[in-house]
């Protein structure tokens, strides 16, 4: 009876979290540990159960109710393509330009969470935002670069992606958190190329 009414706990919560953050994909585990008080273990099996019951779903470090959307309005529908198109333009956009848009910090990273959650754009870290369909060709540059080098140096990278030092960094950060790439010294190899 109490893990029944600790999960109702969860999913109340979880509801007023969506209604009260609308623009927000969901919470982190440590946040939901917070503010229902349930020991971080006994949250982690009843969160594992209730996506078995599919009452909740995760996503990447998310938790939110399952099926649960983000909806933007007509104001951040608009920026939504403005910003899109930004990226698409210019193959990635830096955090910074969001005083461009006319939005505030949450506004701002909502719509970028949005497009997201849409398969859009990748976040790269907090700074910068890539256009999905660039991340894969610059991997398929990269794949054709593994294909004769065992071995991808930054100058390397900056001359495939044709971009500075200062983005070439992050995307390699990147594309070995999404385990794409590893650091070996001062290069990267190709995951699963030998």
């Amino acid at each position: 009876e109490k893990i029944i009414n600790e999960k109702e706990v969860i999913v109340d919560f979880l509801n007023d979290f969506h209604e009260e953050n609308p623009l927000s994909k969901g919470c982190n585990k440590k946040f939901i540990e917070q503010k229902t008080n349930i020991n971080s273990n006994v949250l982690g099996y009843l969160l594992d159960l209730l996506v078995d019951e599919n009452i909740v779903a995760s996503n990447s470090e998310f938790w939110s109710i399952k099926g649960f959307k983000i909806s933007l309005n007509q104001k951040l529908k608009e920026k939504y393509e403005d910003i899109l198109t930004f990226i698409n333009r210019n193959t990635y956009m830096e955090s910074g330009h969001m005083k461009d848009f006319d939005l505030n910090d949450k506004e701002f990273f909502a719509v970028v969470n949005y497009l997201e959650s849409e398969n859009k754009i990748k976040k790269i870290n907090s700074q910068y935002f890539y256009s999905v369909r660039e991340l894969d060709l610059l991997m398929e540059k990269m794949k054709k670069h593994f294909s004769v080098n065992s071995l991808m140096t930054v100058p390397d990278f900056k001359l495939i992606s044709k971009t500075t030092r200062k983005l070439a960094v992050p995307l390699l950060e990147y594309f070995d958190k999404i385990k794409f790439t590893y650091r070996s010294s001062d290069a990267r190899k190709m995951t699963g190329a030998s």
